[in-house]
């Protein structure tokens, strides 16, 4: 029974089974390890791939704390302002976000200060939204707006601020 080897040419061409030179192929011991070039390139592929999603997770987790980080506006101050129907000229108010907005804004506080604009019940709000705490230290947020409330009582302020009185 004859066993035929793949290297081999067969007993037909060369005769008694003898093996052509080109078919053989010589390996070391250590013939199926790979080189150090090729160790050192898939080193490189994997890592830049690794550095590359990791970033992908960075940047995405501090989206994520940017968006779960909750920043009053004056506007829901000027809102809850909006409701009342008077107002008076030196008026002053503080208070934090407690009874507007409970839980919702902690380390936060408000203040607002009423100055008359005109005679003609045109009135200047002055918002200013203060925060204390955190790591970027204490900050402050302004907004002015003018409310027109003809109902309200007029002139105190002004008069005594243009000298008619």
């Amino acid at each position: 029974m004859k066993v035929r080897i793949p290297n081999q040419c067969s007993n037909d061409r060369l005769g008694g089974g003898a093996v052509h030179p080109s078919f053989v192929v010589r390996r070391s011991p250590f013939g199926r390890a790979f080189t150090l070039l090729e160790v050192i390139v898939a080193c490189a592929i994997f890592f830049m791939v690794a550095f590359a999603v990791l970033e992908l997770v960075t940047n995405g987790l501090a989206s994520a704390r940017a968006l779960e980080r909750r920043e009053p506006d004056a506007g829901l101050l000027a809102a809850a302002l909006s409701l009342t129907n008077q107002l008076t000229d030196g008026d002053s108010a503080a208070g934090t976000f407690e009874d507007l907005a409970p839980k919702l804004y902690p380390g936060y506080s408000w203040d607002r200060y009423v100055v008359e604009a005109g005679s003609n019940g045109l009135y200047r709000v002055d918002f200013t939204v203060h925060y204390k705490a955190g790591k970027k230290g204490a900050s402050e947020t302004h907004l002015s707006i003018l409310m027109f409330r003809p109902g309200s009582a007029q002139g105190n302020n002004l008069s005594r601020r243009l000298g008619t009185r």
